[in-house]
């Protein structure tokens, strides 16, 4: 074997030196020729340059499945020239060619500096729609707030506008016997607010309409759905000036009904 071809097999060995991927024999022989070869010496300084930022890069990204099979065929191609020129050199080759579609930035699309760039965007990313949903539920909260306290000047401008006797009390029926209700009128303003207590919980497809009955005939004033502890805080609009014979609570469908066709559980 002539010197350069001595010398370029040595060369070959290199990137799995680097890798720590030589068994005994060929490493005792590369590390002779590398005490007398200035240029190999070099070479091999580059790729423990490049083994080295591979372990230290980011964790590494899933490859599209074409440059994976890209990949393996390579890793297979040079690992048959290799073997039919020497079969101790196949694995020499293998890790060279994995070390260099590495290097190239085969698997990840682009270097490890815009992996480690991509990592720390989608971190930050993520940071912001943590803070994104924050913020959506504190405001959120301040719109239930608000509309709490509207309903509450309301329910105080009421009592301190109602009449004596414009209070209502509204008493359970067998269908919740442990609820109750307080209706609370203006009948100059047509309007008031039903406050009730220990109203049974209803599934997503049920609410509790609130009717007034006049001469046997049912009116909508309107549905609600209670809070915990079956509270709920009902605004009415629209009323007639004369009150109504009674009033009356039932469960209906989502959205209301022109005419009771549920259960009654409250009245007065």
């Amino acid at each position: 074997m002539s010197d350069a071809e001595r010398h370029d097999r040595f060369a070959e060995l290199l990137p799995a030196h680097a890798l720590g991927a030589l068994d005994p024999e060929e490493r005792r022989e590369l590390e002779a020729h590398l005490a007398a070869c200035a240029e190999c010496r070099a070479r091999l300084a580059a790729w423990g340059e490049t083994a080295e930022a591979l372990a230290e890069s980011a964790a590494p990204v899933r490859p599209p499945a074409e440059l994976r099979e890209r990949l393996l065929r390579r890793v297979a191609a040079e690992a048959g020239r290799a073997g039919r020129r020497r079969p101790g050199l196949a694995r020499a080759a293998a890790a060279a060619a994995v070390v260099a579609a590495l290097a190239a930035g085969l698997l990840a699309g682009g270097t490890w500096a815009s992996l480690r760039a991509e990592r720390e965007l989608a971190e930050r990313r993520g940071e912001i729609e943590a803070l994104e949903e924050r913020l959506a539920a504190s405001r959120r909260e301040a719109e239930e707030t608000r509309l709490e306290l509207a309903a509450l000047t309301e329910l105080a401008a009421i009592l301190a506008s109602a009449p004596p006797g414009g209070e209502v009390v509204l008493a359970g029926l067998e269908a919740a016997p442990g609820g109750r209700g307080r209706l609370y009128i203006d009948p100059a303003r047509g309007r008031g607010v039903l406050v009730t207590g220990d109203l049974p919980a209803l599934p997503e497809d049920r609410v509790y309409q609130l009717w007034t009955i006049t001469g046997g005939v049912p009116r909508s004033a309107g549905v609600f759905r209670p809070g915990d502890g079956g509270a709920a805080l009902h605004r009415i609009e629209g009323l007639p000036e004369e009150p109504p014979d009674a009033w009356a609570v039932t469960v209906e469908p989502a959205g209301g009904v022109p005419q009771p066709t549920g259960e009654m559980v409250l009245l007065g």
